[in-house]
């Protein structure tokens, strides 16, 4: 394999949500791509963690949850 034929098509920074799904995206179009990220797991904000021995999603997804859930107490009830 050559010099050129090494280098990667794109270099993503980061390996959250957006990161891992540009990686997915262009190998599965036939293009080389390096994931770069700076923790020891993908994810981003996003994690699972162990709740009383079930699996929990917490961080950006979760949160976008509990802001959907608020503004639907909202509109359900017509005050916070």
């Amino acid at each position: 394999m050559s010099k050129a034929e090494s280098r990667p098509d794109a270099v993503i920074i980061g390996g959250g949500f957006a990161g891992v799904t540009a990686a997915r995206e262009l190998t599965m179009r036939g293009r080389r791509a390096v994931l770069v990220e700076s923790r020891d797991r993908l994810g981003g904000r996003t994690f699972t963690k162990d709740h009383d021995g079930h699996a929990f999603i917490d961080g950006a997804i979760q949160s976008g949850y509990h802001a959907a859930r608020h503004v639907d107490d909202y509109l359900n009830t017509g005050s916070q």
